[in-house]
């Protein structure tokens, strides 16, 4: 009887572990702080992972800390400090009850330092005993190689690193409609950022609603400054990322996203980044998303062609779901 009762305990856990480990195949290369703020009920192993590493300062990679951001906190943001952690495989659930997974990280340590961290953890499957946590570093300011693609209708962006190689996916938010809803204020383009140009800011003060935060000018491929940008969220004091279409053209990033992409392009080597802009994914990777949600309750629109004051085009807002049926590569449900 007791056999039975052991054997039964082993199939909920074990099954009910594998049901969760199919289902999050679409949160991989996304940071866990999302995926636990947005998916803690659906996946509770995220906030497990979350936490251990919250905790376990021995277990982060150089023993950094997680980024912070925010009006008060911008001296500390950039040193040591680890940027988005995300899982690159499954968690897998043993026999012998015991758990493995593999996260990777970006993180600054110092000033001018970007690393890439891969880390290997093997955990007893109550998370309190650690069998072996190791990390492998890899050196960005030395060669590293760094591509975006940015799909506008899934309002995502996506990094490709290629020594090592690695991806990432944020969520994002870009331009609305056109006066007659054809397109959007964020055009498809084929272009690049560099870290030495004027639009390239490491805290742009002006206007006042950058806050004080990167600005990431988009440049076209000769280089000539595109009037665009990314840049963080309007509001970053907000709990909530607007992930919707809600902006005269910029892409807009969350605070600790922005930072990633700035150091990256700031610190590693060449000192640069290609950018396009697509209507979507490339179909290799249209399955990976953030768990941030879309914003689909209003959408801003062209009011009628002027510039305000600042020189952006007037916006209005539509308290309507965007004229768009759904993205072309919907990411399935969890």
């Amino acid at each position: 009887m007791r056999l039975k009762i052991y054997f039964f305990i082993f199939f909920v856990n074990f099954f009910g572990f594998c049901s969760w480990a199919n289902a999050e195949n679409v949160f991989l290369f996304t940071d866990l702080r999302d995926v636990a703020k947005f998916q803690s009920q659906q996946h509770p192993i995220i906030s497990k992972i979350l936490s251990y590493l919250q905790e376990c300062e021995s277990c982060r990679p150089d023993h950094l800390n997680f980024f912070a951001s925010g009006p008060n906190k911008l001296p500390s943001t950039r040193v040591n400090s680890l940027y988005g952690v995300e899982l690159i495989s499954q968690p897998q659930l043993n026999a012998d009850n015991t758990v493995k997974f593999t996260l990777q990280a970006v993180g600054s340590p110092q000033t001018g330092q970007i690393f890439y961290y891969r880390g290997e953890f093997y955990l007893s499957a109550d998370f309190k005993k650690a069998l072996r946590v190791e990390w492998k570093k890899y050196n960005l300011t030395q060669n590293s190689q760094i591509d975006l693609i940015i799909s506008r209708w899934e309002r995502k962006l996506l990094l490709k690193s290629h020594n090592p190689s690695f991806i990432k996916v944020y969520p994002i938010g870009l331009g609305g409609f056109s006066l007659n809803n054809q397109d959007l204020q964020t055009p498809k383009l084929e272009g690049q950022i560099q870290n030495n140009h004027s639009r390239f800011y490491e805290s742009r003060e002006e206007p006042w609603y950058y806050y004080g935060f990167p600005f990431l000018g988009v440049l076209d491929k000769s280089a000539r400054y595109t009037m665009y940008g990314l840049h963080a969220t309007l509001l970053p004091a907000s709990e909530i990322f607007n992930r919707g279409f809600v902006s005269t053209g910029c892409i807009h990033m969350q605070v600790k996203d922005v930072y990633e992409i700035y150091s990256l392009i700031k610190w590693g080597t060449p000192r640069s980044a290609t950018l396009s802009i697509r209507d979507s994914f490339p179909k290799e990777y249209a399955v990976y998303d953030s768990p941030v949600p879309f914003n689909n309750s209003f959408h801003y629109r062209v009011a009628d062609g002027s510039k305000g004051d600042d020189g952006l085009t007037k916006m209005i807002r539509i308290n309507s779901p965007p004229p768009i049926n759904q993205p072309p590569n919907p990411r399935p449900a969890p």
